[in-house]
């Protein structure tokens, strides 16, 4: 109920504790190596340590800060794995460099999207940059228009050269945003529309990135990304309609706890949650476990995993629209079951398949189920925010999807520890099957 401090109480329907990670060196103390200012391994440009024989990358080490050159400690899973590529590429006797990061990190609080880049204000002025902060708070829409939610942007500036130093963003969910602009009997097909969005631009990021690294170096694949996110910022600026304003929205809602508590006393929207959540546990397996399972099996290139990984999200992205419309003319519960069977029959078939070609076309099938799926669960969760509210039933709803992959995540890993890869798929394609018949049995209820 409430936080009690030396400054007094506060009351609080939930706490979050930060405490911060420290990398783990033991190891690399024990071998002699050079440990930097950080507290994390020192590495060059080429991800060597102190000693030229040994590589180290991930969390582990430290980075140097594109803005301020200096060491910096930020541990991420995408800089772990751009770690991974040049470390692989040097041994490989193909010199490549990492250059840096600018700490970039998003993530979902809630049900607001919330982005930082480069210096903070508080770590520019322990720079000593003389600086201006430059903070937009304003609606997303014309202030005159019911329903407006509050976007800010701050940009951290040098004052002497006019160098962008660093960024934060703090928004509403574009799920929720989607929900409110749907209108009755047609959520199946808006929330496909944003399904081809975030599916495309999940098959044709690698494909960008990949060729700007190998046609103009690294770098380029960050600054065409960074330019394509100013664009998508222009585009909200300047195209994002207005929304109406939601039903169910009072002057003071209920509390976070509060409001998953009324989501989980009804049958249905437990199981359209635990169907998300059930749909989410194939996602680690089929990105992060399948290159280990095909290099293991036949050695397979880089380019069929690329092709397997791709077929199978862009796949997924065009049959958005038309599953889309399809969720709004048919039983959902039905299309439900449907795509869950598929996709737990995929996950199971996967150990069985013996080459390239019958593991492409196996994945093929499993966009194709998650095609239905995603479409048909956005729209039955669109119905229930009517009730709850768009921001608190997405924001339930992503909660579902990150228990999923981290569900999905510690279970294949244990899995494949203990029994093996190829189990991994078996076993996590049963548990989805029987999650999934318990989901759609509680929506009917």
């Amino acid at each position: 109920k409430k936080v009690i401090t030396d400054a007094g109480e506060v009351p609080a329907d939930i706490v979050l504790i930060a405490v911060g990670v420290r990398p783990n060196i033991r190891l690399a103390k024990e071998t002699g190596l050079e440990i930097g200012k950080t507290g994390a391994i020192a590495v060059d440009h080429h991800m060597r340590t102190s000693d030229p024989d040994i590589y180290a990358g991930g969390d582990c080490v430290e980075n140097n800060n594109l803005v301020t050159g200096k060491p910096l400690y930020v541990p991420m899973g995408s800089t772990a794995n751009k770690h991974g590529r040049v470390i692989g590429d040097n041994i490989c006797g193909i010199p490549t460099e990492f250059k840096g990061v600018l700490g970039t990190a998003i993530c979902k609080v809630f049900h607001m999207n919330v982005a930082r880049t480069g210096l903070s204000e508080i770590q520019a002025k322990n720079e000593g940059y003389d600086y201006i902060t430059v903070l937009n708070p304003a609606p997303d829409k014309p202030h005159f228009i019911p329903g407006a939610k509050l976007i800010i942007l701050k940009f951290i500036v040098d004052k002497k050269t006019g160098k962008l130093l660093g960024a934060q963003m703090v928004g509403p969910v574009a799920m929720a945003y989607v929900a409110d602009l749907t209108p009755v009997g047609r959520e199946g097909h808006y929330m496909g529309l944003l399904n081809i969005a975030i599916f495309t631009g999940f098959g044709s990021g690698p494909l960008i990135g990949g060729f700007c690294n190998d046609h103009w170096g690294m770098a380029s694949a960050f600054y065409v990304m960074a330019s394509l996110s100013f664009l998508a910022m222009m585009l909200i600026m300047v195209q994002m309609p207005a929304a109406p304003p939601s039903p169910a929205k009072t002057e003071r809602g209920p509390g976070v706890i509060k409001s998953l508590r009324t989501m989980l006393a009804s049958h249905r929207t437990t199981g359209i949650l635990l169907a998300r959540m059930a749909t989410m546990i194939v996602m680690v397996p089929t990105m992060a476990l399948l290159p280990l399972l095909m290099h293991q099996w036949f050695q397979a290139t880089g380019m069929q995993i690329g092709m397997v990984i791709a077929a199978r999200t862009l796949v997924n992205a065009v049959l958005q629209h038309p599953c889309g419309r399809l969720a709004d003319r048919m039983d959902k519960v039905k299309l439900l079951q449907i795509g869950c069977l598929v996709i737990s029959g995929v996950m199971c078939l996967v150990p069985l398949a013996g080459n390239f070609w019958v593991l492409l076309g196996l994945f093929v099938i499993l966009g194709s189920g998650e095609a239905i799926i995603w479409p048909t669960l956005g729209a039955l969760a669109t119905e229930e925010g009517r009730s709850y509210g768009q921001g608190s039933m997405m924001g339930a709803f992503n909660l579902a999807m990150s228990s999923g992959v981290f569900i999905g995540a510690i279970g294949a890993g244990f899995i494949s520890d203990w029994l093996g890869l190829s189990w991994s798929f078996l076993l996590i394609g049963i548990l989805v099957f029987g999650l999934s018949l318990v989901a759609t049995r509680l929506i009917n209820r």
